[in-house]
């Protein structure tokens, strides 16, 4: 049973923002609900360099991503919008300080849909490793499917992720963005081992 408790405080966010608060770690970003945490970044592929603007959606893991023709804010805004026209307006963006993030027509984006935009620093991108893990699974399937059409391999690589089992979720992200919010129980093997996790759980909410 300690094995199994283990595992569910591992796998409770709850409890990851008080370890690495404890731990002097940096700040660990989570969300509650669809639409409240909306992360971006730009990664680079293929030859020549192509920038893709990658996005994720924090409590579904719902992945986005599309091949820019100039990385610029510009752009980056007119993605944006496309995206979430056909979806939803995020509570709050998350993004590093490049440049095309951090300009006034950027913020003034952000500003004018009311979106809270949450800069993460350079020595910070740990904490915001959904988006990090997203683009480095695009990358690895890029790798595998070789297509020298690379929009071709991004859609099918995004539609792969979408479609595949996430452990966390209990499902595919494609089925959770569709759902929005939906509590997932935990089966208790017994009421001991429900009391030791929901006490360690508390103890570790007074430390967030």
């Amino acid at each position: 049973m300690k094995d199994r408790v283990s595992r569910i405080l591992k796998e409770c966010e709850t409890c990851q923002v008080a370890n690495r608060k404890n731990k002097g770690g940096v700040e660990f970003v989570t969300s509650s609900r669809k639409g409240e945490m909306f992360a971006i970044d730009n990664m680079e592929i293929g030859e020549p360099r192509r920038c893709v603007l990658v996005g994720i959606d924090y409590y579904t893991r719902h992945l986005r991503a599309k091949i820019l023709e100039k990385r610029t804010s510009e752009e980056i805004v007119g993605v944006l919008e496309e995206w979430f026209t056909q979806n939803y307006l995020p509570e709050a963006l998350i993004s590093d300080n490049a440049k095309e993030f951090i300009s006034l027509e950027f913020e003034k984006w952000c500003s004018m849909n009311e979106i809270e935009h949450r800069k993460i620093s350079v020595e910070a991108h740990g904490s915001n490793g959904r988006i990090e893990r997203a683009i480095r699974t695009i990358r690895e399937s890029v790798f595998k499917l070789g297509d020298v059409v690379i929009e071709s391999v991004v859609e099918r690589a995004v539609i792969m992720y979408n479609e595949t089992y996430h452990s966390g979720l209990k499902c595919i992200p494609n089925e959770e963005f569709k759902e929005g919010n939906k509590d997932v129980e935990i089966k208790w093997r017994n009421t001991s081992e429900k009391k030791i996790c929901e006490k360690l759980c508390k103890a570790n909410k007074r430390d967030v």
